[in-house]
């Protein structure tokens, strides 16, 4: 092929214009406020959100768990493997760009037809040969070998952008992969930390029974004394084993929730169910309540959720593929040839007299396809609309969760305050009443009501404890932190 051709044929591919939309990330205005203002004036602060936001409960076990997840989880595993499908799709896409060549080594041998056209006998009557027709007879052997060795070149010149809209949408795919992983790690993060703080809940509330049984127990001795004495009634006592029967009933369900606990967190770091009971089975209280909590600019949402960011992925993704759509309407124009040997003898096939070559141009225009290419624009154009109102109505979730979050911990941190508030005033109580037994002016059941009276306000204090904890975890969640510390390898 001529130089300046070639050289011709590269100014036209790069140059050629991509047909089709051209995609502008989508525009949502947002205030940098959050409606919940006063949680602004307490604990809460526009700082930017801790993308490591376990590690405000100060427990090494909750992060080495929540570390573990992200290399084991298997939804995680798999989520980066479709990464890396993603990854090779857009390869394979990519490659449309450059010139196809193949190597083609072949052999064949062939057993011509006697009544065939490029067949003959010896006879020629009246200068014109019998079985063929022609003026001279032809003289090749009926039996042929032929062998090839030929480097093959096919290039399709993207002048419209068919190829460069597919690389497009495959590279947002890609892209999007990567924002559905992160989106699997936030919800593994959050899931693990939720039943974690339900294993810490759990186990007080278990130790808390475990005291009101002991009381109990010491309330019946008593009341089995005062009935041989004459000063309870069969009914005080009945009542006493009734409220020790409830209690001892609760243990088994504690019990249950605690190994419940463990064994989801197990799974959700890749592990057996029982494999982390030796090391979460040990008791330990519920973390403390951070002081202040970063929760960022309201504007920054957007940037910082990964589902957001994928459905804008998906956006593009749509969008280029309207380009393509738009391109299947235009000629297509491909250069091919091939350069190699040919030969009848495989002694001869490499030697100079056996050069061949070919060279030539396609150039394909749609005209008729019953409908099939405007049926395909119009699916993209709908698939289009689609992602952009999906991305519209993931803005719009995202804001609501993370505002609910905002309400419900606001709530939360108002109802333990209040709760924590009565467990110190049943604790003075109990104190009062103690030193009043020590001086007889009250009998022991008086100091073990006020005890009971106690380990109901902390169990109370606990479950509210563990419930604001739960809704800070789902407040991280929404405001879409917990994956850029494990970044996948390209």
């Amino acid at each position: 092929m001529n130089r300046n051709l070639i050289y011709g044929v590269l100014i036209l591919s790069l140059a050629g214009c991509a047909v089709g939309p051209k995609y502008n990330p989508p525009e949502i205005s947002l205030c940098d406020e959050w409606t919940v203002e006063d949680l602004c004036k307490t604990s809460f602060v526009e700082a930017e959100v801790n993308p490591r936001w376990w590690e405000v409960f100060n427990d090494p076990l909750l992060t080495q768990c929540i570390e573990k997840a992200a290399a084991h989880n298997y939804n995680v595993l798999i989520a980066e493997e479709n990464i890396r499908q993603a990854r090779a799709i857009k390869m394979i896409a990519t490659s449309q760009l450059f010139p196809q060549l193949l190597l083609d080594f072949n052999g064949s041998k062939t057993y011509f037809s006697k009544n065939g056209p490029v067949f003959s006998g010896p006879s020629l009557a009246e200068g014109v040969n019998t079985n063929t027709g022609l003026p001279f007879t032809l003289q090749i052997p009926q039996m042929q070998s032929l062998y090839n060795a030929l480097i093959d070149a096919n290039w399709e010149i993207d002048i419209f952008g068919k190829v460069r809209n597919q690389i497009t949408a495959k590279k947002a795919l890609v892209s999007k992969a990567e924002d559905d992983r992160n989106n699997i790690l936030i919800s593994i993060f959050a899931e693990i930390a939720i039943n974690y703080m339900q294993l810490r809940r759990s186990q007080q509330i278990g130790k808390l029974l475990e005291k009101n049984i002991r009381l109990f127990e010491e309330y019946l001795s008593i009341e089995e004394v005062r009935k041989k004495t004459g000063y309870a009634k069969t009914l005080d006592v009945l009542a006493v084993e009734a409220k020790l029967a409830i209690a001892k009933a609760e243990m088994p369900l504690s019990y249950g929730n605690i190994y419940q606990s463990i064994y989801a967190i197990s799974v959700l770091t890749g592990e057996k169910p029982e494999s982390l009971l030796s090391e979460l089975l040990p008791i330990k209280e519920l973390p403390a309540l951070p002081e202040e909590i970063a929760i960022g600019l309201r504007s920054d949402l957007i940037r910082r959720r990964p589902d957001i960011n994928a459905a804008e992925r998906s956006l593009a993704s749509a969008t280029a593929n309207v380009g393509v759509a738009v391109a299947n309407f235009l000629p297509s124009i491909k250069l091919g040839g091939d350069i190699g040997f040919q030969s009848l003898k495989f002694i001869n096939l490499f030697s100079g007299m056996s050069k061949t070559w070919t060279v030539g141009g396609d150039v394909n225009m749609p005209l008729f396809q019953g409908g099939r290419l405007v049926g395909n624009l119009r699916l993209t154009e709908s698939q289009a609309i689609a992602a952009a109102q999906n991305y519209s109505q993931t803005v719009l979730t995202a804001l609501q969760e993370v505002e609910t979050a905002l309400v419900h911990y606001k709530c939360d941190a108002q109802t333990l305050l209040e709760l924590r508030r009565a467990a110190e005033k049943d604790a003075a109580s109990l104190n009062i009443t103690d030193e009043q037994h020590r001086y007889g002016y009250v009998s022991q059941v008086s100091c073990i009501e006020s005890a009971l009276g106690l380990n109901t306000s902390l169990a109370l204090e606990a479950e509210a404890c563990e419930v604001a904890l739960k809704d800070l975890i789902v407040l991280y969640k929404a405001l879409g932190g917990g994956f850029e510390p494990f970044p996948l390898e390209k």
